[in-house]
């Protein structure tokens, strides 16, 4: 079957194994340690929401470097049916997306939630939209055709409005139905079968000079990143809206924003960038210093807004907070500039493969660690002191 190929191009038996064993101890984890605290998340009015950004995000790392796949131009030309060429591609993103990340929300609502049955339908379904609304936006800007924009919109604004005005879950659940049909019709329906990523053109954020960023230009051109970091926003927007003064969640919401793995791994996925930046280390146009200025300019902007969320949003001491958001972004642009200088990522294959490097997770950690102990601190400060 065609779909086997696309999902074997990225996931070999060793990572099927790896997942599997993750999958253990996810859970073996959440019951021992998590339970009570992560419950906020999959609580049903945050869910779906919580569902969406976590696939949608992503399954757009893993559409978007496997179109940029050399073999991907020659699966096209393939003697294939169109429908059947997209279906075998949209089952096997399926298959890897639940893999990946889907199994892991599924477990999570297993233990978790208090209405587990209708908590996974919910994410399975919205889970599977997720990926069918990225790979429609694939092949919209590959084929270029308009109509289908409307189409994505209106689907957004059709699962907003059943999810935020109507209290019936049942019409809820058949108008995310509706929204799966309508993205898989269309997907089926298209005229090209172009998957592959030939052209990257100018984005209107390039327009800009960025003061010679090399890395702002990057972001420019990239759509990847922009992506990227407004769905990062938006999880900590609706992080804040849920339970923002429980400590994982308050964590998490600092931790997301040090977590923005294409932003923190722009030295190890260019060589070339990478080579000249070490020859010129002490030059005054040098790369380092540039990615050092680009790495405070991020942290400043998104620890400044989770700063206005939990003080505007959570209720939380802008004294506290406001400190913390400054300490924090120093620490965190030291942490990012010494991993990329001192333990780059090399040897990798693809951008997926560089972006799900378990390097990732060493400054994610530092930072859930250290707001952990700064919340239970205060509050300890708070309970005998105030």
């Amino acid at each position: 079957m065609l779909s086997k190929i696309f999902f074997k191009d990225l996931v070999t038996k060793k990572k099927v194994f790896k997942y599997l064993l993750g999958m253990v101890l996810f859970t073996v984890f959440v019951k021992l340690f998590l339970a009570d605290f992560i419950k906020p998340i999959f609580q049903e009015a945050f869910l779906p929401w919580i569902t969406f950004i976590t696939i949608f995000t992503s399954t757009a790392y893993t559409i978007y470097t496997y179109s940029l796949f050399e073999k991907v131009k020659t699966y096209i030309m393939l003697p294939i049916k169109k429908n059947r060429f997209l279906l075998a591609f949209t089952i096997g993103m399926i298959g890897i997306s639940f893999l990946e990340r889907g199994s892991f929300l599924i477990i999570g609502a297993l233990i978790c939630s208090s209405r587990p049955i209708y908590s996974i339908t919910i994410i399975i379904l919205v889970a599977t939209w997720s990926i069918l609304i990225n790979i429609l936006v694939l092949l919209t800007v590959n084929n270029h055709k308009k109509i289908n924009w409307i189409i994505i919109a209106t689907n957004f604004i059709m699962i907003f409005l059943a999810f935020n005005l109507i209290s019936s879950e049942v019409f809820q659940l058949l108008i995310l139905a509706s929204g799966i049909i309508i993205c898989f019709i269309e997907i089926l329906l298209q005229d090209s079968i172009s998957i592959a990523i030939t052209h990257i053109g100018k984005r209107g954020l390039a327009k800009f000079h960025f003061a010679g960023n090399y890395f702002l230009k990057v972001i420019a051109y990239e759509k990847i990143y922009v992506v990227n970091s407004v769905m990062l926003i938006v999880m900590i927007c609706l992080l804040s809206f849920m339970k923002g003064d429980n400590v994982i969640i308050w964590s998490l919401i600092w931790t997301i924003g040090a977590t923005n793995t294409p932003v923190l791994t722009m030295m190890s996925s260019d060589l070339y960038v990478r080579r000249q930046a070490q020859m010129f280390p002490e030059s005054n146009v040098s790369l380092w210093k540039m990615y050092c200025i680009f790495l405070m300019e991020y942290f400043l902007f998104i620890n400044g807004l989770i700063c206005v969320f939990s003080i505007f949003i959570i209720g939380i001491n802008p004294w506290i907070t406001i400190p913390i958001a400054l300490v924090l972004s120093v620490i965190e642009v030291i942490g990012g500039y010494i991993l990329e200088k001192k333990k780059p990522i090399l040897y990798w294959q693809t951008k997926q493969e560089l972006w799900k490097n378990p390097r990732k997770y060493i400054l994610s950690i530092i930072v859930f660690l250290l707001m952990s102990s700064i919340y239970s601190a205060t509050s300890i400060f708070e309970l005998f002191f105030v």
